[in-house]
């Protein structure tokens, strides 16, 4: 499996959403070194990404996303920066914050929380539209993504704290395996499963840690049959 979305080239937020020292304060692990925290804190939003189907970290991001039949497209790395423009197609400018416009429209028009508005999709008279056509595409460059949890500035929002101790948490018991075998009853394995190691591991042995994921998964839901 890989990440939803990757940041272009020199884009990417070099902060850490999440630092070592607010693991510590969170978890009180004074044990483990900052090297091992700081990967498992990487590791863990890598994790997160996947498991989430959406991206965390701010940058500059091209995707090829879904369109519905409203004309909304949904990005896998929100929030969406309105103070960058959000063009389609390879160069084709749909929103230009120098002068809130956008095929005519203002950004309240274009940006609409999570979603983008590119335009209708209309398929062409003879198609079967209903059974069983490739999605409409849409190919859109955009800037979006959290800023360092705590902080207070820039260009969207801090990572929400709910979000940074699902993080947190991820790296404890990636650093701490023998509490989550002491979660599975001291068992090395559950149904054959490993509890230590992966997420999907510390899930079956946490189911709130899997509910938790689950409020910030991204839907993946199609608008024509597949």
């Amino acid at each position: 499996m890989t990440l939803p979305s990757t940041p272009n080239p020199g884009t990417a937020l070099l902060d850490p959403l999440v630092t070592v020292e607010q693991y510590r304060r969170v978890t009180g692990d004074l044990a483990s070194t900052e090297e091992d925290v700081t990967a498992e804190l990487e590791q863990a939003q890598i994790d997160f990404c996947i498991e989430a189907k959406r991206t965390l970290l701010y940058g500059q991001y091209t995707e090829n996303l879904f369109l519905y039949p409203l004309g909304m497209v949904y990005p896998s790395c929100t929030p969406i920066d309105n103070n960058e423009p959000i063009t389609v197609n390879g160069n084709e400018m749909l929103y230009n914050p120098a002068t809130d416009n956008g095929y005519g429209q203002g950004q309240s028009s274009i940006i609409q929380g999570a979603g983008v508005w590119v335009g209708y999709f209309s398929p062409l008279p003879w198609m079967p539209v209903w059974t069983g056509v490739v999605p409409p595409q849409t190919v859109i460059t955009y800037s979006g993504g959290w800023q360092p949890w705590g902080t207070t500035g820039g260009p969207t929002a801090p990572l929400p704290g709910k979000i940074a101790r699902i993080l947190i948490t991820i790296a404890y018991y990636g650093l701490n395996p023998s509490v989550v075998k002491a979660m599975g009853q001291n068992s090395v394995s559950m149904g054959g499963v490993s509890v230590a190691g992966d997420l999907s591991s510390f899930m079956r042995v946490d189911p709130n840690l899997k509910r938790l994921i689950r409020r910030f998964t991204r839907p993946q839901a199609y608008h024509w049959e597949r």
